[in-house]
Order: C-alpha cells, then structure tokens, then sequence
C-alpha cells in the first residue's frame, strides 16, 4: 500500500466531508472498498469543548482519512507528464462557523495559489509569475525592465525587487480624443504622446479675427469661415485703376479712381484717319503716326508732269496720278471742257477754262438715301441707288438752295453731276455680280427732311403717299428730268441734264423739294451702286453740285 500526502481541495466536497490534513492510503489491488468516511470526534466532553473552540478560532483539529486515489477524478487533480505528485499541504482554510452548525458538514478548503519551487526556466513558472529567477530558482513577475513593458504611451514601465510597476505620466495621451481643447480653429492631434494644437488657416469665430489688412474688402465670418468681398470702386494704388484704356489717365486718389481723359490720344487706326489719302494713319501706343506714302496726290495739281499737251489726273481714291497724253489745242473748240460755268478757249495751244458771268455751281443743302423703315440714312459719306443682296432697295432725295440765280432770271443750262465711285455687295455674296442700271432724276413735289426721312415717311408727320416715294405724280413727277445708263463698275462722274425743274424752281422757290435719283431696276438684286454725298469728307470737289448757267 501507497502512502502521499495532499491538500484536500474545495471542489473535492463530493469526495471528502471536511478539509484536512491527511495521510492517504492506497489499497493494495485486493481491496474492493472505495468508500470514505468523515472523520468521527470522540464522543467525550473534553473533546466537544475542544472542538467548539478549534473552531472557533479557525484551528480545526485535522483527521487522518485513508482515500483510495482511484475514486478521485483526474481532473480535479493536478497533472504532470509523470502522473499524480504527492500533494503537499500548506494551509487550510476554515469553514464559516454556520456551515458547521447549521449542516454539521466539515468545510471547504479552497486552495492557496502555490509558487512552485525550485523553478529551473520559464516554463515551470505559471501565470502572473512568468519569469524564473536564477539561481534561486523563484518564480517572479519581472527580472528586467523589458518583460514589464505595456505597449501604452501614458506610463513609464518599470521593474522593481522583481515586481513590475506602472506610472501615470502627466500630460499625455494615447489619441487625440485626449487633446481636444475646445477650440473650433484649431486642429488637436497626439504625436509622441504628446497634444498638440494647430491653427487652421482662416478659421474664424467672429468678425474681428478677420483682418486682411486689405483698404478695398469687406470682411465676414460664415460658418467660422473668413471672407473678404472686395468694396466696388475702390482701389489701394493706381494700378487697381487699369481699364485697359490707353486714352484715359488711371489714378487712384483716397481709395476711389479717377480715369481723365488723354488729349489726342487714340486706341485704333480708323481713329487717325485724316481723309488723306497720301498718307498711312496709324494708331501707336495710343498716339496718331501719319506716314507720307510716295507718289501720292490729293489735286490734280499735284500731278503737274510740265508737258502742255498732256492732261494730268489725281486718282483721289488711290492717290495716284494719271497722265493723259493729248494734241494741244488749235482752236477754242477743242479746250471744251463740259463745264458750262467755264469760258474755254485755247491760248497759245494750251486750253485755259476761265469763270464766266450767269454761271453758278451750287452745293447741296440736304441729301439722304432710303432703305427700310427703321432707320434715317443722313449724315453718310455716300449716296445709294440699287439693291444687292437681302438687303432693301436704295433710292436718293437731294435738294439745293437756288438763291444766287437772281429772280426773274431764264435758266438757259442745268446739270446735276454726281460722282460714281464704288459698287458693292455684301461680304456673304462672293458671287453677287455687278449690274448695269438706268438712273433717273424726277423732280419732287412733297417736302422732305434728310434727319427723319425713310422708305416710309418723308418726316416725322408725314408719310409718303406710296412707300419709298410714289413716281407717279403723288410724290415726285412721273416723268423724269434725265436718264442716264450706269455701266457698273465704270466709276466717273454723271450728269443729269435738270433745267425745266430749276426754270421752276427759280419762279417757285417755295416749291424746291429737290430731286429724288433712283434706278429703274432697283428691285432686282446686283452690286448696288454709290456716289459721294455733300458730307463727303475727302476732296470736296467730288461732291454732288447742281451747275446753272442763266441769264
């Protein structure tokens, strides 16, 4: 039979009826009894007060009990790789008096949390004592600073007589949940244990943390957001005041602009245009440049070549000259030159056109051309006759002030001459062609006015009896003065021979409404065709004039 000794278990109730201190047997193979009884006190009264008092004071006098190991469970009992080790008793702990009294069963024992000794590495240390401590063979919970460490920020980890210790450090934190300071313009972050606070960049929680130092804006906080709305009209230094104007001065003065205008300043060339067509205008750095161009004439005169017998010409419209070679002159005859207000005759083979007297070459007092409804006409540097394109048809009214033919005087000669220089069409019509027309003067029997006349009304209180004047006797004669065949593009002057409507017209004075000029194939559409107007700002010898000789 085996003998060990054990420290009878709290969880082994089932098994043992009290806790104790025992000697145990083991049956030799023979034996069939495996029941265990409670120890039984004598039944003597030394041994009854004996009791009471052991237990009251916690010293319960501890039986021997023979136990079969075999009726006990195996995992109830502590296991090794060699099997059941002979258990060793340290202490027991008492059963509450009541337990005793009142059930008159022996009590629990629950088991002290032994150190295992004599420890040889680290596996024979059980949990919280990991670590072996050598050569004492203990089981502790450090034996240097690295088996404390904790992994957290906040604590400084230490190993002290072998037992680890945590301390608190102050100011830090694990997240930046910790470092919140309240502060909507900051944001709060934990960086090596550490807070921290950045300021966000415009970040506002009222007006005054707005400031831009900025004379021109308006400062707002929105949504703890700064903005500036910039003040209109303000500016901080002369710069700010750029319209992109070179004709203005730009300056900045108390905040506000000032833009005053440059003398003779210009921002494009048709600005520096000077109606001379011998020199090329130019805008630069918004001054006027104005380049004589090389053999340029604005007069026939300029095109003097010193030979008599040729005739010599200014292009005005390319500032060129021509000169036209010819026989020089025999007889007066031959020095014509189709201008009635001239006495022309021939001195020493060369023609001389001198003024003579009962001759006038008057200037228009209105002139306008009609197209549509909607718009006046007046002020152009050119008259229209014919249609091109989508566009209206165009008709002329001109009108002349006969006050220097004297009253009573017989009109021996009148002609109205016009200069035709240009036909056109528009630049969507590359293949409009231009159109000869038939141009007809017809005396006008209803006052006019050239600022308020149109295709519909000839003033602004009276409309024409039919729409872009009646040629039929309601609004001008029916019968023209002159036709006169245009070839299109064969630019001269032409002439209308007019000396019945200006006999009537010096008797009539009260009736001269002009003349109205219109071709008669004005409603078919070719190159339109122009002359220049009394506002013709070029030479002026090129505007219309009413030539009248009298007597």
């Amino acid at each position: 039979m085996k003998t060990v000794t054990k420290a009878c278990v709290f969880g082994m109730a089932f098994l043992l009826a009290a806790s104790c201190s025992s000697s145990v047997t083991e049956p030799d193979s023979g034996t069939t009894s495996g029941d265990f009884l409670p120890f039984v006190p004598p039944e003597d009264t030394e041994a009854d007060a004996s009791k009471t008092s052991d237990l009251d004071s916690g010293d319960w006098p501890l039986p021997e009990v023979t136990l079969d190991l075999a009726q006990i469970p195996e995992d109830v009992l502590w296991a090794t790789d060699s099997g059941y080790p002979d258990l060793a008793v340290d202490s027991v702990l008492p059963l509450e008096d009541s337990a005793v009294k009142d059930s008159n069963v022996a009590p629990e024992v629950v088991p002290e949390v032994v150190e295992p000794a004599g420890c040889t590495g680290p596996p024979d240390c059980a949990p919280p004592l990991l670590h072996c401590l050598l050569p004492a063979g203990m089981c502790v919970e450090c034996i240097e600073l690295k088996h404390c460490a904790d992994g957290l920020k906040c604590t400084a980890d230490s190993c002290t007589d072998n037992t680890c210790t945590y301390t608190a450090l102050e100011d830090c934190c694990e997240s930046y949940l910790e470092c919140n300071d309240g502060e909507v313009c900051t944001t709060d972050y934990c960086a090596d244990g550490s807070c921290g606070h950045t300021q966000i960049p415009g970040c506002c929680k009222d007006v005054v943390d707005c400031t831009d130092d900025e004379l021109c804006s308006s400062p707002q906080c929105v949504d703890n957001i700064c903005q500036y709305t910039p003040l209109p009209g303000c500016c901080e230094e002369h710069l700010d005041c750029n319209d992109d104007d070179p004709c203005t001065s730009d300056l900045c003065m108390d905040t506000a602009c000032t833009h005053e205008t440059v003398v003779d300043c210009c921002t494009n060339d048709n600005q520096c245009e000077d109606g001379n067509p011998c020199t090329i205008d130019q805008c630069e750095s918004g001054h006027c440049l104005s380049i004589l161009a090389e053999d340029c004439c604005t007069d026939d005169s300029h095109c003097d070549d010193g030979d008599p017998c040729s005739t010599d010409l200014c292009i005005l419209e390319s500032g060129t000259c021509q000169h036209v070679q010819a026989q020089c002159c025999a007889e007066d005859e031959e020095c014509n030159d189709g201008d009635p207000c001239t006495i022309d005759s021939c001195d020493g083979f060369i023609c001389v056109h001198n003024n003579g007297e009962g001759c006038a070459s008057l200037a228009p007092t209105m002139d306008v051309w009609l197209e549509g409804a909607n718009s006046n006409k007046n002020g152009f540097d050119f008259l229209i006759v014919g249609k091109t394109g989508e566009f209206q048809k165009k008709r002329t009214l001109i009108q002349f002030d006969l006050s220097e033919v004297p009253e009573g005087a017989s009109v021996i000669e009148a002609k109205l001459r016009v200069f035709y220089f240009a036909s056109t069409k528009p630049g969507w019509l590359p293949n409009e062609q231009g159109i000869d027309r038939t141009v007809q003067a017809h005396r006008m029997l209803v006052p006019w006015h050239e600022g308020q006349a149109n295709s519909e009304k000839a003033t602004n209180n009276a409309a024409w009896n039919v729409p872009n004047v009646g040629v039929d006797g309601s609004d001008a004669l029916a019968e023209p003065e002159d036709a006169q065949l245009w070839t299109s593009e064969q630019y001269n002057w032409q002439e209308f021979e007019v000396t019945d409507a200006t006999q009537f017209w010096v008797d009539n004075p009260a009736q001269n409404y002009g003349l109205l000029i219109y071709a008669t194939n004005d409603d078919v559409s070719g190159m339109d065709m122009r002359f220049y107007s009394r506002e013709h700002n070029g030479d002026a010898s090129l505007r219309p004039k009413l030539q009248v000789v009298w007597e």
